[in-house]
């Protein structure tokens, strides 16, 4: 087989979802669970979850 005749396929490419795109479409009782996009004290958008409190997960 030739290089040329490969075809190269990324397994890692990810879609970027709408920031809201998790909270409007669950449930009241669970939004404050769903993944969702906050700005951190820095400036920099990141996608949060499971908030409980004051406290959340984060990607």
């Amino acid at each position: 087989m030739r290089p040329e005749d490969m075809i190269l396929v990324s397994i890692d490419d990810h879609l970027i979802e709408p920031a809201g795109v998790f909270e409007h479409h669950i449930p009241e009782s669970f939004r404050d669970r769903v993944p969702k996009m906050v700005r951190d004290d820095n400036g920099v958008d990141r996608w949060v979850f499971d908030c409980r409190g004051d406290r959340c997960a984060s990607r």
